[in-house]
């Protein structure tokens, strides 16, 4: 295109027409108009994408406002209708605007019965041992063969811990008597 075509389209740029539009009133391609900027770039300065300054200190005020409030930054990037990030990023670059909060322990919805310390969590599973057995060393187990530990949690853990060594339930992994206990029902943990 010829200089005068340059100064045209640079006058409809500088206008705030879009690529697509400064083609159709000189009667060329997209791409033309596009090469066009990309090798005048004095005459077609980039244009500002997104919101003004003002815009933007209001904004802020606003989301200082609603951490102020007690909101999060989820909340806040809704209300203000930007994204997450957003919230994010400013409270890395003025973090003397969010001061911080105390957190609450999260509220349990269903109250948790007391347990006793039979062995099933974090206790002694000596007390799990079938009555009348003899526990066996891991070593001596063989496939078919319950391999719960009996050991108190506090021992160190050995490569040959003694195990309870009674046949397997046909398809489990365990034994009739820790059957029980290792997969209870759902519904009787529902009840717990």
């Amino acid at each position: 295109m010829n200089q005068n075509a340059i100064q045209q389209a640079s006058k409809l740029w500088a206008n705030g027409l879009s690529v697509s539009q400064i083609a159709q009133e000189l009667g060329t391609t997209n791409g033309t108009i596009a090469g066009m900027s990309k090798r005048n770039r004095d005459l077609f300065p980039q244009r500002r994408q997104g919101p003004t300054p003002a815009d933007t200190a209001e904004r802020d005020e606003r989301i200082f406002a609603l951490w102020a409030e007690g909101h999060g930054q989820c909340k806040i990037a809704e209300i203000v209708g930007c994204h997450p990030t957003t919230v994010k990023r400013l409270k890395t670059l003025r973090p003397e605007m969010f001061p911080a909060r105390k957190k609450e322990a999260p509220v349990s919805k269903k109250p948790t019965a007391e347990r006793p310390d039979d062995g099933r969590r974090y206790g002694d599973a000596r007390k799990l041992q079938v009555p009348g057995t003899e526990p066996i060393p891991l070593t001596q187990c063989g496939p078919f063969r319950c391999k719960l530990p009996l050991t108190d949690r506090d021992e160190p853990a050995v490569a040959d811990v003694l195990c309870c060594g009674q046949p397997v339930l046909a398809g489990t992994s365990a034994c009739s008597a820790h059957y029980r206990i290792l997969y209870r029902p759902k519904r009787e943990l529902e009840e717990v």
